[in-house]
């Protein structure tokens, strides 16, 4: 097991002095859209009867409701620092750096434009979908930080483990009395056990000094359990909780938000890496 600077010395060193000002605008963002008028934040919903490219792009930062955008609000506070910190020990940054901006930048036109694959007489609002972008991006920036500061035999490639484990979670939970649904967490749960079947089988069993070193790097192991839980734990907040008061919940968008996360920057990342005889970091 190669030998690791301490958690602190890791996090000082890794994390960008602007990080946390850019992650914060994010929130003091959506709450001042809160704070127009009722009738203004109307305007700016996407609606499938009439949509414009501004609203494609502005009703994904408007709220209705508080209880709305407190939900969405407490998805991304939990989920962000997380997502930047693994990025950010991981090794991935860049990629982090570049996900975040695609996701506030561009995401918003495309997550509207494929809402109007559904036909209906609806009029879109909310940040869950970015919200669950940043999301999807979890199982890579996790998998990327337990290869460098867990186990040297990790790598992004066992990343889909992860994502089938937050699918299989999201599909359960959206609507467990579908028989589709139900047939896609199954479905997904069994590719998350053969993924985590053939990471097991690829990882070295470290001795007793390999485990008491483990045991010894404080927040490593805390901020990995910490990471696991949020697959689990998101999809209840983002799909088991009660509908805005002023509509229902888009589980749609939310499923899209996720996936769309997640593939882009798998492919990204995998494309890269094999492309180069000596790997790159994106």
């Amino acid at each position: 097991m190669t030998e690791r600077e301490p958690f602190g010395q890791a996090v000082r060193r890794a994390v960008s002095p602007t990080a946390i000002p850019a992650l914060l605008a994010v929130p003091v963002a959506l709450v001042a859209v809160f704070t127009l008028p009722a009738a203004t934040r109307q305007s700016l919903g996407f609606s499938h009867a009439d949509p414009t490219l501004v609203s494609a792009y502005t009703a994904h930062f408007v709220h209705l409701d508080a209880a709305h955008l407190g939900v969405n609000l407490a998805v991304y506070l939990i989920v962000a620092p997380v997502v930047y910190l693994t990025s950010a020990l991981g090794k991935r940054e860049r990629l982090f750096t570049v996900a975040f901006t695609a996701y506030l930048l561009a995401f918003p036109f495309v997550l509207s434009a494929l809402n109007l694959a559904l036909a209906r007489n609806a009029v879109e609002f909310g940040f869950s979908g970015i919200a669950m972008a940043l999301f999807g991006l979890l199982p890579l920036s996790l998998s990327a930080f337990a290869s460098v500061r867990l186990d040297d035999d990790l790598d992004t490639s066992e990343s889909p483990a992860l994502f089938f484990i937050a699918l299989a979670a999201i599909a359960l939970v959206a609507d467990p009395t579908d028989p589709r649904t139900v047939g896609i967490g199954v479905t997904a749960a069994l590719a998350a056990m053969l993924y985590s079947g053939r990471v097991l089988g690829q990882l070295r069993l470290p001795g007793r000094s390999g485990m008491q070193r483990a045991a010894d790097r404080a927040g490593d192991f805390e901020l990995a359990t910490v990471g696991s839980l949020l697959l689990v734990v998101v999809p209840l907040i983002a799909f088991g909780g009660s509908a805005p008061s002023t509509g229902v919940t888009n589980s749609y968008v939310h499923l899209l938000g996720f996936a769309l996360g997640y593939v882009p920057a798998y492919v990204t990342v995998t494309v890269t890496e094999h492309s180069s005889p000596v790997g790159v970091d994106i």
